[in-house]
C-alpha cells in the first residue's frame, strides 16, 4: 500500500503521531468550520432549529434566573443525560455572553467543534494526515444531514459522536500491548459510562471496540477488565443518581425501540426486508444529502443521488475488501494488519448499526423532516473515516485510479457542499426562541416523559411560579395529549388527563388541545395539497375533528364526544405510512 511504503520507521509499527503541522491545518478548518455555522445562524436561524431548541433556550435562563426545579428534573426525558448537558452548556455561554440565538447556537458550535477535532484525531493517528484531512473537509462542508442537525441543541444522537470518537482514540491504544495498561482501560470504560448516559446509541461504538478487540487480541486479564468496569461505573454516576430514586425507568428506552413496552413515538410496523430496500435506494443516500421536502425536477435530484452515492458506496466497498484482504493476518504485527485492526472496527459498527435498526421499531418518513434520520447521525459521521482512506489511498497512486478517485471526491464533495448550502438558506416561516412557546413544549416533553404516570407531570408543573409560563406548560402538556390522541385513536388517556388536571388550568390545558388539533389538521391539508398524502390522512383528520368537538363541549357531552371519536378508525400505528 502506498500510504504505508512512505511511513517513517515509526509510521510503519502502525503509530501515526500527530505534530505542529497537524495543529496548524487543524486550527484552520475549525475557524472555517465555527464561521459557517455562526453565519447560518445568524443569517437564518430557523432553519437550523428543531422545536425541541426552544425548550433549551427556556430553561438554560430559568436557571440562570430562578430555578423551579431540582437539577435533574429539567432533564427532557428519562433514558438520556445529553439533553442537561446541553442546556447546562448553554446557561453557562449566558450567562457569559447574555442570552441570544446565536449564544445558544454557539453550545452546538462548541460540540461540532470538538467532534471535527476528534475525528481528525481518530483519522491522523489511525491511518494518517491524508485520511485525516479529507475525512474532517467532509465533515466541514457537510453532508447536509450532518451540518444542519449539527446546529440543533438536542444533546442526543448526534452530539453522542464525542463520546464514540473518544472510544476510538482510547481503543486504539488499547490495541498497542504497550499501551493496554491498567489506566487506559479505566478511561475507556469512563468514557464508555459517560456516553451511555449522555445518549444510549454510544453503546454501538462501545459494542464495535469489544467485539473487534475480542477478534483481534486475547481476552483482556482480570485486573484490566476491573479497571474498565471501575471506569465504567464512575461514568455512570450522574445516570445511578437519576435513576436510583426512579426505580430505573431510565431503562425502559430500550423496550420501546425493539417493541417490549408501548412507545410515545409514532413507529409504524414494517419489515426488515422494506427497511432494507428503503435504507438502500432512499434513507442513505436522500437522508444523506436531502433530507428535506424539495421541489427539485425529479430527474435532476435522482441523478444527483447516483452521483453522491455511487462514490460512497465505492469507498465503502474498498475498506470492506481491505479489511477481508488482511482478515487471515489480524493478529499478526505486519502494519497491514495494524492498519486492518483499526479499520475492522469501523465495519463492525457498521454491522451493529444496521442489525440495531433493522430489529428495532424506528422506520422513517422523510416529509415529518430531518430530524427522523437522528439515528442515522453517529453512523454518518464515523463511515467519513474508512471513507477518506479509501480516497487516500486512491489519491495516492498514478493513472486512472487517481483521476477516478479525485473524481468520486470532487463529486461527494461538491454535492455536499451545495446540499448544505441549498439546506441551511431554505425559506421558512417561522419565529424561534419565544419563551412562552418554550414552555408549552416543556410541557409537551414532561407529557411524554411522565406519560404513564400524569400526576406527575401536573406536580412539575405546578412548581413553576410563574403564571404565563404555568399556563404554557399546561397548554404543552395538552398538545402531548392531542399528540397521544393522534398518535393510537385511544380516548380513555385524554378523558383520564382531562380529569386529572386542576379545574384553574383546565382552560389552558384544553386550548393546548385545539392548538395541535389545529396545527395538525393544517399539516394534513398542506401535504395533500402539495401531492403528498399520508395513507392515513382522512383517519388523522376525523381525529382532530373530534379533539376540536371534544374541548369545545360541556363537561357533561364530552364523554360522548370521546366515545364517539374512539370508534373512528383503528390506530395509526396499525396502518402502513
Amino acid at each position: 500500500m502506498p500510504e504505508i511504503s512512505r511511513q517513517t520507521h515509526g509510521e510503519t509499527q502502525g503509530v501515526f503521531r500527530c505534530d505542529r503541522k497537524d495543529a496548524g491545518i487543524l486550527g484552520l478548518l475549525l475557524v472555517l468550520f465555527a464561521i459557517t455555522r455562526l453565519v447560518w445562524a445568524h443569517e437564518n436561524i430557523s432553519a437550523v432549529t428543531y422545536w425541541e431548541d426552544e425548550y433549551r433556550w427556556t430553561a438554560a435562563q430559568e436557571l440562570l434566573r430562578a430555578p423551579a426545579h431540582s437539577l435533574f428534573e429539567y432533564q427532557a426525558d428519562h433514558y438520556q443525560g445529553g439533553p442537561l448537558v446541553m442546556i447546562l452548556t448553554i446557561a453557562g455561554l449566558f450567562g457569559v455572553f447574555g442570552a441570544s440565538p446565536l449564544v445558544l447556537k454557539s453550545a452546538a458550535v462548541l460540540f461540532g467543534g470538538l467532534t471535527l477535532t476528534l475525528l481528525y484525531g481518530v483519522a491522523r493517528v489511525g491511518f494518517g494526515r491524508p485520511t485525516a484531512i479529507l475525512a474532517a473537509i467532509s465533515y466541514l462542508v457537510g453532508p447536509p444531514l450532518v451540518a444542519v442537525s449539527g446546529l440543533f441543541v438536542m444533546g442526543s444522537h448526534g452530539e453522542s459522536i464525542v463520546f464514540s470518537l473518544l472510544q476510538l482514540l482510547i481503543f486504539y491504544r488499547l490495541l498497542s500491548a504497550s499501551e493496554r495498561t491498567p489506566r487506559t482501560w479505566f478511561a475507556f470504560g469512563l468514557v464508555s459510562g459517560l456516553g451511555l448516559w449522555f445518549c444510549y446509541t454510544s453503546g454501538l461504538s462501545l459494542a464495535a471496540c469489544g467485539l473487534t478487540f475480542l477478534v483481534v487480541e486475547r481476552v483482556p486479564p482480570g485486573r484490566e477488565l476491573r479497571a474498565a468496569f471501575l471506569g465504567g461505573l464512575v461514568g455512570l454516576i450522574p445516570w445511578l443518581a437519576y435513576n436510583v430514586e426512579r426505580s430505573f425507568v431510565g431503562l425502559g428506552r430500550i423496550g420501546e425501540v425493539f417493541g417490549w413496552s408501548r412507545a410515545p413515538d409514532i413507529w409504524v410496523e414494517q419489515s426488515a426486508a422494506a427497511k432494507v430496500v428503503q435504507l438502500v435506494f432512499r434513507d442513505w443516500p436522500g437522508g444523506l444529502l436531502l433530507p428535506f421536502p424539495t421541489t427539485w425536477p425529479e430527474s435532476g435530484m435522482s441523478i444527483a443521488l447516483v452521483v453522491f452515492a455511487l462514490p460512497l458506496a465505492a469507498a465503502l466497498g474498498a475498506a470492506v475488501i481491505r479489511v477481508l484482504y488482511s482478515s487471515l493476518e489480524l493478529r499478526s504485527a505486519a502494519p497491514s494488519a495494524v492498519l486492518a485492526r483499526r479499520e475492522l472496527v469501523f465495519l463492525v459498527y457498521g454491522a451493529l448499526w444496521l442489525l440495531f435498526f433493522l430489529g428495532s421499531r424506528f422506520t422513517i418518513d422523510p416529509y415529518k423532516g430531518i430530524h427522523e434520520y437522528r439515528l442515522f447521525l453517529p453512523a454518518a459521521v464515523l463511515v467519513l473515516i474508512p471513507m477518506a482512506r479509501s480516497a487516500a489511498l486512491g489519491l495516492s497512486h498514478e493513472g486512472w485510479v487517481k483521476a477516478v478517485s479525485a473524481v468520486g471526491a470532487a463529486c461527494v464533495l461538491l454535492l455536499s457542499s451545495v446540499g448544505t448550502v441549498a439546506a441551511v438558506s431554505r425559506t421558512t416561516n417561522v419565529v424561534v426562541f419565544q419563551r412562552q412557546f418554550g414552555n408549552m413544549v416543556r410541557g409537551l416533553l414532561l407529557h411524554r416523559k411522565y406519560e404513564r404516570n400524569l400526576g406527575e407531570a401536573v406536580r412539575v408543573a405546578e412548581e413553576i411560579p410563574s403564571l404565563p409560563s404555568h399556563f404554557a406548560v399546561y397548554r404543552g402538556i395538552g398538545w402531548g395529549v392531542a399528540y397521544g390522541y393522534e398518535k393510537t385513536g385511544d380516548w380513555e388517556p385524554v378523558v383520564a388527563a382531562v380529569e386529572l388536571v386542576p379545574k384553574s388550568r383546565q382552560r389552558a390545558f384544553r386550548s393546548g388541545i385545539r392548538w395541535a388539533a389545529r396545527a395538525g389538521r393544517m399539516q394534513i391539508n398542506s401535504r395533500m395539497k402539495k401531492g403528498i398524502p399520508r395513507a392515513d390522512s382522512e383517519t388523522l383528520l376525523e381525529r382532530f375533528k373530534a379533539l376540536t368537538a371534544y374541548v369545545g363541549a360541556r363537561p357533561s357531552r364530552r364523554r360522548a364526544a370521546g366515545r364517539g371519536a374512539s370508534s373512528a378508525a383503528e390506530p395509526i400505528e396499525s396502518r402502513a405510512p
